[in-house]
């Protein structure tokens, strides 16, 4: 989340048991280094991409048509932001 906005993915890769420099133990999450930038979307705070529906999901920009110009971020950010320009 970006200032109330939906606007990468990222994949986790594994969790891990370390254990703190206080001794206790904790999962740490491992992410892909890869970050995919997604249609921004206005969305409140939520806990991971498996609680969206299918519908809810932002598209990949990478994986729109070849024949679709590519938007400034900045621009993707303000019509989402009124409701337009969204899958």
């Amino acid at each position: 989340m970006i200032r109330g906005l939906i606007c990468v993915r990222q994949r986790i890769e594994a969790l891990e048991r370390v254990t703190g420099a206080d001794g206790v133990a904790r999962c740490a999450i491992v992410m892909a280094p890869e970050l995919v930038r997604v249609l921004p979307r206005p969305r409140s705070a939520f806990q991971g991409w498996r609680y969206l529906a299918p519908g809810d999901a932002p598209p990949d920009l990478d994986r729109q048509a070849e024949d679709e110009p590519a938007l400034p971020p900045g621009l993707q950010e303000a019509m989402a932001r009124f409701g337009v320009g969204g899958a």
